[in-house]
Parts: structure tokens; sequence; C-alpha cells
């Protein structure tokens, strides 16, 4: 599990550590906001449909733009690494059946805050 640290910036190659590491976390936000849009019933919920869409939009356009930085700063995003793809909490299993529960704006501006309050955002 990716957690928001504090990372050293004294030069270029530190700089470049801490854009991999952004890339890495702005791509491990994506598949549960993904994983909450696509469980939700087609035509219900059109709001936080909208709502988590337009976060996961976000969430790519930030991965873009420290990609964006880094490739000016002479670095290379590491999305080809094996430990790029994300692990989560209690792991998913691809035999399991997954059950959702109902969503509500309030589980996904709380997921939202939570992140914001770990990394100052």
């Amino acid at each position: 599990m990716l957690l928001v640290q504090k990372m050293p910036l004294d030069g270029r190659t530190d700089a470049q550590q801490a854009l991999n590491y952004a890339i890495k976390l702005e791509h491990a936000t994506i598949p549960p906001y993904l994983t909450a849009l696509w469980s939700l019933r087609q035509g219900t919920n059109t709001a936080i449909q909208g709502r988590i869409r337009n976060i996961v939009v976000q969430e790519m356009k930030h991965m873009a733009s420290a990609a964006n930085i880094l490739n000016a700063l002479d670095g290379a995003p590491e999305i080809d690494q094996t430990d790029f793809i994300p692990t989560y909490p209690g792991g998913c299993r691809s035999t399991s059946a997954i059950t959702m529960a109902t969503s509500s704006q309030y589980i996904f501006s709380g997921f939202r805050l939570s992140w914001c309050a770990r990394s100052s955002c």
C-alpha cells in the first residue's frame, strides 16, 4: 500500500525519484475509483457517477503532469516496473466475488478528505 511521504528534494535525482513516486501514487488511486464507478448500476446515482468520473480524470491529469515534469527533468516514468502495480488493504483475489456497499457521496468525499489530510492538499 502506498502512503504519502515526505521526500528530500536536494537535487535533480531527488526530484526525479519524488516525481516517479508521485506518478505511482496517482496511478494507485485510479483503480478504487473505477471499481466504485463501475459498481454503480447504469442510469442510477448519476450525480455520484459524474463526481467519481471527474475524480478519475483529475487523477489521470495529475499523473500525466508529474510524468511531463519528470520528462522535462530528463527523467523517465518507471511505469514498466513490477512494483508499479499497487497493492490494496485486504488484497483482491481474481477468483473471489467482491461485494460493494451502497455508495453515497459521503463515502467518497470521506475517502478524498482522508487522502488530503495526509498529503495536505
